[in-house]
């Protein structure tokens, strides 16, 4: 493995919306490993989705700035990474509390840390992790949506899926008062594995296949980061849209 990643970060307005309610945030320990990048895509309107969202890359990356360390052990990995996430939820909930404009606000979150040998992915909402392995793209995140509730049970078909009206409602997301069960995995880290975490104002509008083409053709992270935000918007986005690409 390299002696560390490349990546790029990128996180635009869109055409319509008046307000970025994304944020990043990124985190590399100073001998290069371990690495960490946070999406975070923000709800309940204008500041307050903002607000929710910057709350907790902020948390999130602060806490594993302090608390990752440089051994890579999986176990204490996975419970790290769950209780970062329990713990940005009740950061968002408890700042919701504090002002009545705030309600209702929330945030969904992805996160993934890098060693040299090994990946681990967080997750809550409809936020994405991609990897990009030999030639393959596969989604790493499951969305926590109606709509993927609906997949599990057969209930409507993929290409249903994309177009439903429901799409959008959340089952899971920060800023709730109860007990959050966020996904978190792990797997080895390959030589020219490539991935994306990115908000849905890109993956609702751009199918699975021409990200996963994207980045395949890509050179470098920055080009690849640029390009799928320009094809976002040429397929018509009208959200946020947030991409960080990250080569290995």
């Amino acid at each position: 493995m390299k002696e560390t990643l490349r990546f790029s970060t990128i996180s635009e307005c869109g055409p319509v919306r008046e307000q970025n309610e994304d944020n990043l945030a990124t985190y590399r320990h100073e001998s290069g490993w371990p690495c960490a990048f946070i999406v975070a895509d923000g709800m309940g309107g204008h500041q307050h989705g903002e607000l929710a969202s910057r709350i907790a890359v902020d948390y999130c990356r602060d806490r594993l700035a302090a608390d990752l360390g440089s051994l890579n052990q999986p176990e204490r990995l996975e419970s790290l990474l769950s209780d970062v996430i329990q713990k940005a939820n009740i950061k968002v909930y408890l700042k919701s509390l504090e002002d009545q404009r705030n309600s209702g606000m929330g945030t969904t979150l992805t996160m993934a840390v890098f060693f040299q040998d090994s990946v681990y992915v967080a997750h809550i909402g409809d936020s994405r992790c991609y990897i990009l392995r030999g030639g393959v793209i596969e989604k790493l995140s499951r969305d926590h949506t109606v709509v993927q509730e609906m997949l599990d049970a057969k209930t409507i078909t993929e290409e249903e899926g994309a177009t439903h009206p429901q799409r959008h409602i959340l089952t899971q997301a920060l800023g709730v008062p109860e007990y959050l069960q966020p996904e978190v995995l792990h797997l080895d880290l390959k030589r020219h594995d490539r991935f994306l975490l990115c908000s849905d104002g890109l993956h609702g509008f751009v199918d699975d296949f021409s990200l996963g083409e994207t980045l395949r053709m890509s050179t470098d992270p920055d080009s690849c980061a640029r390009d799928l935000v320009d094809l976002a918007l040429k397929k018509g986005s009208n959200d946020n849209i947030t991409a960080i690409v990250i080569f290995a």
